[in-house]
């Protein structure tokens, strides 16, 4: 799969705002000295960026279309994933408030490729006809020599 200068510049992107948020989630948490109530407010401005994007109609008609044209169980998976998902902020902001967010982020980037890696032959495996994952050769060689390199790096880091 060829990667795009656009694509790298969302992902580019993604990963600064990502960065900033982390650090104001723990100078914000350090200094009101709640895990709980910085949670709260990291819900709340998700909840906000949920309303404005509803507010928009092409959004909102999307969203609705979803809902129409998706079966039951595809909604559920969609609800079990939100779950994980927020678990993993949750358990990911407060990992951040017990170590440097630098070294947090670096772990957990290094990890979630493998995990992402190994769930993703797993389902392609056990359920293809909703996990389609490229499990060629060459593929998943590439795949495992990156994180494997990764892997490789945090250990040295942690030396």
């Amino acid at each position: 799969t060829q990667i795009d200068g656009r694509t790298i510049g969302i992902m580019v992107s993604s990963s600064l705002i990502l960065a900033l948020g982390y650090i104001l989630f723990k100078d914000s948490t350090a200094e009101d000295a709640s895990f709980v109530i910085s949670m709260f407010w990291n819900q709340v401005g998700m909840l906000i960026f949920a309303i404005v994007c509803f507010s928009i109609k092409k959004f909102r008609n999307e969203f609705i279309d979803a809902v129409d044209s998706n079966s039951t169980g595809v909604l559920g998976l969609n609800i079990i994933e939100q779950i994980f998902e927020t678990l993993g902020v949750a358990i990911n902001n407060f990992a951040i408030l017990l170590a440097p967010a630098a070294l947090v982020i670096l772990i957990e980037y290094t990890a979630q490729p493998m995990f992402v890696f190994m769930f993703g032959i797993l389902f392609t495996l056990i359920f293809p006809k909703f996990i389609k994952e490229d499990i060629s050769k060459k593929n998943l060689t590439i795949k495992f020599v990156s994180i494997l390199i990764m892997a490789v790096g945090v250990y040295l880091i942690m030396r």
